[in-house]
C-alpha cells in the first residue's frame, strides 16, 4: 500500500483532503467549516450520497463529517486514546446535533490504521452511544486506495511527493555536495586522476543491476574523473560530519532501491529519478547540479548502492 505520508500534514489540510474525498464520494455540495471550535463537525453534506456506501445503496440524509489527524505514523484506531480522547470526547457533541436534527450520517476520516476489528468496536460504540445507524470509521488505509484510484485529488492536494517511490531525506546528500563543491579547488588536483574500476566486477553488476552498456560509458567520461577527489574528501577527518551524511543517505537509499527497483526498468532510470528529485527539492544545487550526477554514480561504482552479487 502507498505511503502519503498523511501524519506529515497540517491539521487543517489533512482537513481540506478529507472534504475533497467527500466532495468525490458523497457530491460536490460537500462543504467545510473555517478553523476554530467545530461543534463536532469539519464539514457537512445534505442530499443522496453519489456513491457512499456505495451507488447501489447510497446513504441519504444530513451527514456531518469529521477528521482527526495524528502526527504518530503507527497510530491505530485499536489504541485506547482513540476511544478516550476522540470518541468519547466527540459524542456529547454529535447527540447534541442530533438533537437538533442536524445529523442522519456521521463520518470520521482519520489517518490511524483501522483493523476489521477494532472497526467493529468502535462504530458499535458510536451506534450505542449516539442511536445513529449509519456512522463509519474511515482509517488510513481506505484513504489511501481512494488517493490511488483519484490522482487529481492527490494533485490538488500536493501529495504528488508523497508518491515518489524513491522518496529519501535529501538534505544530508545536498550538504555533502555543497560542502564538496565548496572544497573542489583543494582537490582539483585530484580531479584528474582515474579511479581504479573493477571492470569484471563492475560489469558483472551492471548486469545485475541492468545498467547498459551506453550509460555506463557516460558514468566512465563525465564522472569517473571525480571519483579519487571524493574518496580523499569524505576520508579527511574535517569531513567527518559530511562523511556520516554520506552514509546516512546511502543507508536509505539501499532499502528503497531494494523495495522499489521493480518499479523501474533499468538503474539509469534510478539515477535520473533521484537526479531530478534531489534538485527539484534543493534548487540551490542548480550551480553545482553535475555533482549530483557525479555522486550518484560514485555510490554505485563504489558498490554502496545496487547488487553487487
Amino acid at each position: 500500500m502507498r505511503d502519503y505520508h498523511l501524519h506529515e500534514l497540517s491539521t487543517q489540510k489533512f482537513e481540506d483532503l478529507v472534504i475533497h474525498i467527500c466532495q468525490k464520494i458523497l457530491g460536490i455540495g460537500t462543504i467545510n467549516f473555517s478553523e476554530g471550535p467545530d461543534g463536532g463537525r469539519d464539514g457537512k453534506f445534505e442530499g443522496t450520497s453519489n456513491q457512499y456506501p456505495s451507488a447501489a445503496r447510497p446513504w441519504t440524509g444530513k451527514f456531518i463529517i469529521q477528521a482527526k489527524k495524528t502526527n504518530n505514523p503507527n497510530s491505530s484506531c485499536s489504541h485506547a486514546d482513540f476511544k478516550t480522547k476522540i470518541l468519547d470526547k466527540e459524542i456529547p457533541k454529535i447527540k447534541k446535533l442530533k438533537q437538533n436534527g442536524e445529523v442522519d450520517n456521521y463520518l470520521i476520516f482519520t489517518n490511524r490504521k483501522l483493523t476489521a476489528e477494532a472497526h467493529q468496536q468502535q462504530t458499535d460504540y458510536l451506534k450505542n452511544n449516539l442511536s445513529i445507524s449509519n456512522v463509519e470509521i474511515i482509517g488510513v488505509e481506505a484513504i489511501t486506495l481512494w488517493l490511488d484510484a483519484n490522482p487529481a485529488i492527490v494533485k490538488t492536494c500536493n501529495l504528488e511527493k508523497f508518491r515518489d517511490p524513491l522518496r529519501i531525506h535529501s538534505d544530508d546528500i545536498r550538504d555533502v555536495i555543497v560542502a564538496f563543491y565548496n572544497d573542489r579547488e583543494q582537490v582539483a588536483t585530484e580531479f584528474d586522476s582515474k579511479y581504479s574500476f573493477d571492470y569484471v566486477s563492475l560489469e558483472t553488476k551492471n548486469e545485475l543491476n541492468k545498467l547498459s552498456e551506453e550509460y555506463f560509458k557516460y558514468i566512465k567520461e563525465n564522472s569517473e574523473s571525480s571519483f579519487n577527489a571524493i574518496t580523499a574528501f569524505l576520508k579527511k577527518l574535517i569531513n567527518k560530519k559530511y562523511t556520516d551524511y554520506y552514509y546516512n543517505t546511502i543507508d536509505e537509499l539501499k532499502g528503497k532501491i531494494i523495495t522499489r527497483k521493480n518499479e523501474f526498468a533499468k538503474f539509469e532510470e534510478i539515477f535520473e529519478h533521484l537526479y531530478d528529485t534531489i534538485l527539484d527539492k534543493h534548487p540551490e544545487l542548480r550551480e553545482s547540479r553535475t555533482l549530483i550526477n557525479v555522486f550518484l554514480h560514485y555510490m554505485y561504482c563504489n558498490c554502496d548502492i545496487g547488487e553487487k552479487k
